[in-house]
């Protein structure tokens, strides 16, 4: 007899005929800073990936059926019955998934509706809906609970890399065996070795040589710390829950953070016998450090590499600065430790309110819903590149600023016919209609040739060149 939240309603487990995969409030306490990392693993026909390594970054999710896990296959997500766009980084290069504006702990159960049972919603759920109900309040006296905990974050072993002198005796050795090879000797060909090779690291450049692990410069401990409070009660007539969340996550590689606030209330109220009243308001703050984690921004090559992936390729008995006090260079790949001077945060801001009423119309077999809900996000990035710091092959300031709002509204009415006709038939239907509006903006400013004291606190003292875009859109 237990139920499951299904299209616009529920239905006893049992009755269940089309695929879903569900998970409950008990199998979301895991250390993770956001809904869908604790989904990963956790359910059938449901493959949860991580794009990158930026701490509280949007992972992918796929439901069976739907397609590669690119951007825009993307499954549609309906909390507490308001649809959110699954639509992932709000035009800021952050991939931000919807499901961060929510806290884990106010999450009562959730379900994933996969091929035909996700075919109510319509061709928003072609690539599967993913349902959220929060808890709420319950009838007793006033309750307050706060939980919290601290998770250390540890990398798994890296590949051992050579100090500088194995580095430097490495190089000898390939050296030599690349000129016997040239010229068909020892192992090579019939003659023996000439000595013909000059070797490119001395025996006292070997002694005396200093090694820089570079990955350890770029890796450490990260952690994740979480700190929730509810206040929940109630009566026959009015229900309230009321929660707070804070989590910060420190991540594992340099300058990667993110800190997340969440506040959240239900509160329903049975007005008469037959007329329900439910309200539901969510506000969250979301923070992020974007370190450079990945491998190549953009495709764009090893010029572009992130700091990780630098680290890897950096010479071991090369310094992090040289003698006049600047960042050494390796090829055409940025320094990795000068790469944290480079800014690149970003901000998402979102609230989301909607009202629900609920009428018996003929009491445990004909009912009505009415649901209106608005939900605001706003975002906004900032990225800048000092002028001491080699990136994408040119020591060049740059600097970008970026703005973006997105607004959604669904107005949506049902009517549920549920009854059952002794014991072995029972009917389900439900018919109704809904309006769902979207409204996009945004906007953009690149620019270069700035005073790196100034950075983006004043972009209308660069000197160079100045690119701005701006976008529009309503479905």
């Amino acid at each position: 007899d237990e139920v499951v939240v299904v299209g616009y309603g529920v239905q006893r487990k049992r009755d269940v005929t089309t695929s879903i995969s569900s998970m409950k409030a008990s199998e979301l306490a895991v250390p993770v800073s956001s809904v869908d990392q604790a989904l990963v693993g956790k359910m059938t026909g449901v493959q949860v990936s991580q794009p990158n390594g930026i701490p509280g970054g949007g992972l992918s999710i796929k439901v069976r059926g739907s397609g590669s896990i690119t951007a825009g296959t993307e499954p549609l997500y309906v909390v507490d019955g308001f649809p959110m766009s699954g639509e992932a980084g709000n035009g800021t290069g952050q991939n931000v998934s919807p499901l961060s504006s929510i806290n884990m702990n106010d999450i009562e159960s959730i379900e994933v509706l996969k091929d035909a049972s996700a075919s109510i919603y319509g061709i928003g759920a072609a690539n599967g809906v993913v349902l959220i109900t929060t808890k709420k309040g319950k009838e007793g006296k006033v309750k307050v609970t706060y939980d919290g905990n601290v998770s250390l974050i540890k990398n798994y072993p890296y590949l051992d890399m050579l100090d500088a002198p194995s580095y430097m005796k490495y190089v000898n050795a390939f050296g030599r065996e690349q000129y016997m090879h040239d010229h068909n000797m020892g192992a090579y060909g019939s003659t023996p070795y000439d000595n013909g090779f000059p070797d490119v690291f001395s025996d006292s450049d070997i002694a005396s040589a200093k090694t820089t692990n570079w990955r350890d410069l770029v890796l450490k401990d990260g952690s994740i710390s979480r700190h929730n409070i509810t206040v929940q009660g109630g009566t026959k007539t009015l229900n309230y829950y009321l929660s707070g969340n804070y989590i910060q996550q420190i991540g594992s590689v340099s300058n990667s953070e993110m800190e997340r606030f969440t506040l959240r209330s239900n509160v329903s109220a049975q007005l008469t016998s037959f007329l329900k009243l439910t309200t539901a308001f969510n506000i969250n703050r979301n923070i992020y450090q974007n370190g450079t984690v990945g491998g190549a921004s953009n495709s764009r090559g090893e010029q572009a590499s992130g700091a990780l992936a630098a680290a890897m390729s950096y010479l071991p008995n090369m310094p992090v600065r040289d003698e006049n006090g600047n960042y050494t260079l390796f090829k055409i790949i940025p320094n990795p430790v000068a790469m944290e001077d480079m800014q690149n945060e970003s901000k998402n801001n979102g609230y989301n309110v909607n009202f629900t009423i609920d009428v018996d119309i003929i009491k445990n077999m004909l009912a009505a819903k009415f649901l209106f809900g608005y939900n605001n996000e706003n975002s906004e990035r900032n990225v800048y590149i000092p002028s001491d710091i080699y990136f994408d092959q040119m020591y060049k300031s740059r600097g970008a600023v970026n703005r973006n709002e997105r607004y959604n509204t669904t107005i949506e009415g049902t009517i549920n016919f549920n009854k059952a006709f002794g014991e072995n038939f029972r009917m389900d239907a439900v018919v109704g209609m809904g309006r769902y509006l979207n409204k996009y903006t945004g906007m953009a400013v690149s620019y270069t040739d700035n005073n790196d004291i100034l950075a983006n606190d004043n972009i209308g003292a660069a000197a160079g060149t100045f690119t701005p875009t701006s976008y529009h859109r309503e479905d």
